[in-house]
């Protein structure tokens, strides 16, 4: 009788001798908090800040009653930026914001 050839197990979970070390990055993934809500969002990562100061100047400024739209899609930065607009009004008027849904 012939005598079966069994191959050679490689031990598992172990990488190979000759593989190369593979360094690890962090990677911070953005919460979906909007900016203004928590301590840790207290800071504006989308850049938003110049849009912010123009429309709080807007609604400032303008004497008769009118509206201001966001628009955009899910996640996009819609409360952050309105959150950035009440703090704006707030510092410069001492005006108090209502939030409601409509």
């Amino acid at each position: 009788m012939a005598k079966k050839k069994t191959a050679k197990k490689k031990p598992v979970g172990k990488p190979p001798a000759t593989a190369e070390k593979t360094e690890i990055q962090t990677l911070r993934l953005l919460p979906d908090v909007p900016f203004g809500e928590t301590a840790e969002r207290a800071e504006d990562g989308l850049g938003f800040d110049q849009y912010a100061r123009i429309l709080a100047r807007a609604a400032l400024d303008t004497p008769e009653p009118f509206t201001i739209g966001v628009y955009g899609g899910w996640g996009s930065g819609k409360t952050s930026l309105m959150r950035m607009i009440q703090n704006i009004i707030r510092e410069d008027s001492g005006a108090i914001g209502v939030w409601f849904n409509a």
